[in-house]
């Protein structure tokens, strides 16, 4: 099987930006980059993957013991959210009414937006939300570089006006078309690289393994960002700033040779932070403990199961979320069948739908604190997912 045929998901700071168009489903489009070279350079940067036999191409899908991408169980050598001085983690978000559960969503929608994008949601300035705009089309610039090793270097020495970014590279590939492996990465480095009023330090990393067989496809990827950006405005009115990114995520896909094909997204720790030059606070987000699967059956089954815990400074506090029901959906079917999202705060919200709804009705909420809060039947399941955004892709198998 030629490498440059598979079929493979988007990026995984792309997928986790779906997450904030729901929680739990959506599978895009790939615009990972694979060529299908031979070994361009042996040196091997990021996870080692070894084949078993659960179709992630290691024990857990994630490339080492943990599931997570390192030793410590934290995806890198840290530990846990670094820039919680707020601390939202030691707090739980309010969730005891229907107006709870409606603010709780909102804000977890646009702190999952924030994490990735920095330009959702409130702030104590306009120039903060300008501010991760410019970074964030900043690295998005230095990433899609990346993806073309060959002009990279010319690329990032115009990005900075002082300072320097620079890339590492390499792929390799072994066996036929009949077995074989993969592997490409690359890792971007700053240094005091200075680019449109930011200043840019620290690394992005991400490697691509794929595994195949005549029957079977696996697909991991790998990705690390840890980078600090400084603001220095040249309008007097602004305030220089500081913005602090940091994720580790890991990706997976497999194919079986029945069609049954599952996705995999583990996220350790994933933040964002905004200050100011004089550590006034703006705004912190993050996710933590992130495991996510999405499984389609042979049958055109749609399966979906998540748990993670997300903070926020405008909740106040965190929330858990989780489906202690799988959420499944049939083809073709325009709601779900069964399964349970459960939003955990200082209460207890669970979305269910089908039959666990325990009704005639397709979807309804449940608050422990003020029992259902809304219904909808069979007809109106298409409202909920209008109603909540958040949640859309679960009603249809992607």
């Amino acid at each position: 099987m030629d490498i440059s045929s598979v079929t493979r998901p988007l990026s995984t700071l792309a997928v986790v930006l779906g997450a904030a168009a729901f929680l739990l489903a959506g599978c895009l489009d790939s615009d990972s980059n694979s060529n299908g070279s031979t070994e361009t350079d042996p040196e091997h940067i990021g996870p080692d993957y070894e084949e078993d036999d659960d179709g992630t191409a290691d024990g857990d899908g994630t490339g080492d013991d943990d599931g997570t991408g390192d030793d410590d169980g934290t995806g890198d050598s840290t530990g846990g959210p670094q820039y919680d001085e707020e601390g939202v983690f030691q707090s739980t978000a309010a969730m005891n009414t229907g107006e709870d559960f409606d603010n709780t969503v909102e804000e977890t929608e646009d702190a999952l937006g924030h994490i990735v994008s920095g330009i959702s949601g409130p702030s104590s300035a306009a120039q903060a939300s300008s501010v991760m705009t410019r970074q964030q089309a900043a690295i998005a610039t230095v990433r899609d570089a990346a993806n073309e090793p060959a002009t990279a270097s010319e690329e990032l020495e115009d990005f900075c006006d002082s300072g320097s970014a620079w890339l590492d590279h390499g792929d390799d590939q072994t066996g036929n078309s009949s077995a074989g492996t993969s592997t490409e990465w690359w890792e971007i480095t700053f240094e005091s690289c200075a680019s449109d009023s930011l200043t840019f330090n620290g690394i992005i990393r991400s490697e691509d393994t794929e595994e195949w067989t005549d029957t079977t496809e696996t697909w991991i990827n790998h990705r690390r960002h840890d980078v600090t950006a400084d603001y220095v405005p040249e309008d007097e009115d602004d305030e220089p700033m500081q913005i602090f990114m940091r994720a580790d995520i890991t990706d997976s896909w497999h194919k079986d040779s029945d069609g049954r094909q599952e996705r995999r997204w583990q996220i350790p720790v994933m933040e964002n932070k905004v200050e100011f030059d004089n550590y006034d606070f703006i705004f912190y987000d993050a996710v933590t403990d992130y495991d996510r699967r999405t499984v389609w059956g042979s049958d055109g089954t749609h399966e979906n199961s998540v748990a993670f815990k997300i903070g926020s400074s405008r909740l106040d506090g965190h929330i858990e979320v989780s489906t202690p029901t799988i959420v499944k959906t049939p083809g073709g079917a325009a709601c779900p069948q069964e399964g349970i999202i459960r939003l955990s705060g200082n209460g207890t919200a669970d979305i269910r739908f089908g039959d666990d709804t325990n009704t005639d009705h397709a979807v309804r909420i449940e608050i422990d604190g003020s029992g259902v809060y809304k219904e909808w039947d069979a007809e109106a399941c298409a409202s909920f997912f209008t109603d909540y955004p958040v949640f859309t892709g679960l009603e249809k198998r992607n």
